[in-house]
C-alpha cells in the first residue's frame, strides 16, 4: 500500500473525541445537587447514588453511570445464565457428600461468614428475605439489585415522604393481603417508623390519617403515587382504584397456589 494509502486509512481510523464531561449543580427540592452526565447514556444524574467510585473520574465516580454499568453485567449474565446454571448444578452433584461434610464441621464458621455478609450487604440480605417472604405467599418475587438502585436514584437514596436516609423497604401493597409482591413497582424506601406504622394498611388510608401526625408533605405523596402509576402502566386514577380493589379482594395462600395451578 502507498504512503498516500496508510495516511489515507490512518485519518479514517482516527478516534472520534470524547466529549469532556464536568461536574455541575443542580437544584431538586430546594436542594443543590451536584452531578455529571453518563458517557454510556447520556443522562444527568446525581454523584452521590448515581455512580460508582473510581478515583481516577471526575469526582471520584465512575464514567458510566450505575444503571449502564447494571446493564452491562446484567446483559452478559443473561447471555451466560444457562451455562453458569448447569456448571453450578454439576458441581453441586458432584460434589453434594462434600458440601454436607464440611457444612457438618463448619457450622460455627459457616454462620459467622453468613452474620459478616448480612452487615457487609444489609441492601442484599433485606432483598432476599423480601423475596423468600414473598415466594412464601406464592407472589412475585423478582425485585433485584439492578431495581434497587433504579429506585434509590429516582427518589436519591431517600425516604419517598420524609427525605430520611434511614429507611426500611416497604411493600406498598402489602403481600399479607395476597397481591403485589416484592417487585418493582412496589417496593419503596419508607423511613423506619412509616414503615412501621404502615404495615399492611391500603397507603391512600393511611397517608390520609396519618399525615398531620408524621407532617408528611403532599407534594411528595403525589410524586410517589406518580411515580407507582408510571411504572405499573396505569393513569393515577387506576392505580388508586387498584389499590383499594387488592385491600377489598384479599387472597389467601390456598386462593393463589389453585390460581397458580388452574394457570399452568
Amino acid at each position: 500500500m502507498s504512503k498516500a494509502g496508510v495516511a489515507k486509512t490512518q485519518e479514517f481510523r482516527k478516534p472520534r473525541k470524547r466529549k469532556k464531561v464536568t461536574l455541575e449543580e443542580r437544584v431538586i427540592d430546594g436542594e443543590v445537587v451536584v452531578g455529571k452526565e453518563c458517557t454510556k447514556c447520556g443522562e444527568w444524574k446525581p454523584l452521590d447514588g448515581g455512580f460508582g467510585t473510581d478515583t481516577r473520574g471526575v469526582g471520584g465516580k465512575t464514567s458510566a453511570c450505575r444503571l449502564c454499568k447494571r446493564e452491562v453485567s446484567s446483559n452478559w449474565y443473561i447471555e451466560n445464565k444457562e451455562r453458569k446454571l448447569d456448571s453450578h448444578r454439576k458441581w453441586r452433584e458432584e460434589n453434594k457428600e462434600y458440601y454436607r461434610k464440611y457444612y457438618e464441621e463448619n457450622k460455627g464458621k459457616v454462620a459467622g461468614i453468613t452474620r459478616k455478609w448480612r452487615q457487609h450487604n444489609p441492601e442484599k440480605y433485606v432483598l432476599t428475605r423480601h423475596r423468600r417472604s414473598a415466594r412464601k405467599k406464592a407472589l412475585p418475587s423478582d425485585f433485584t439489585i439492578e431495581h434497587v438502585e433504579k429506585v434509590l436514584t429516582h427518589f436519591r437514596n431517600r425516604c419517598v415522604l420524609t427525605d430520611s436516609t434511614d429507611f426500611h423497604w416497604d411493600h406498598v401493597i402489602p403481600i399479607s393481603i395476597g397481591h403485589g409482591g416484592t417487585v418493582y413497582g412496589n417496593m419503596i424506601p419508607l423511613r423506619g417508623d412509616l414503615n412501621e406504622s404502615k404495615g399492611d394498611k391500603n397507603i391512600f388510608d393511611w397517608f390520609k390519617t396519618n399525615r398531620q401526625r408524621f407532617e408528611l408533605s403532599y407534594e411528595k405523596f403525589n410524586f410517589l403515587i406518580e411515580w407507582l402509576a408510571f411504572v405499573n402502566g396505569k393513569t393515577v386514577q387506576e392505580y388508586r382504584d387498584y389499590v383499594y380493589w387488592c385491600h377489598e379482594n384479599p387472597r389467601t395462600l390456598e386462593n393463589l397456589e389453585t390460581e397458580s395451578e388452574v394457570m399452568s
